[in-house]
């Protein structure tokens, strides 16, 4: 047998329509299950904390679901001794939950 006439098989059509199929179908589902681990379309937006300290942070954190961590202290002698001077990511960013 030939290779074009392989080719024209019937055999290698099933097969080809097959494989066309399958990848049609792993790629549709991949999509989709980017959207749900991803949660494609959902943000939250950062509040401002700068120039809160600490503790009131850790009041509203614990009262709406997030974690901070303080990374870093700097002086500033023209902030409260304490106080948020940076927070990264800015305020009123687009965050998503993790």
């Amino acid at each position: 047998m030939r290779w074009i006439d392989f080719i024209k098989s019937r055999l290698f059509l099933k097969h080809l329509a097959l494989a066309i199929g399958l990848t049609i179908a792993i790629v549709y589902i991949v999509i989709l299950s980017l959207n749900l681990y991803t949660h494609h379309g959902e943000s939250y937006t950062v509040p401002d904390f700068i120039g809160m300290f600490p503790d009131e942070l850790k009041e509203y954190a614990d009262n709406n679901g997030f974690e901070f961590i303080v990374i870093d202290s700097i002086y500033d002698a023209k902030k409260p001794a304490g106080s948020i001077i940076l927070q990264d990511p800015f305020p009123n960013s687009k965050v998503k939950r993790t």
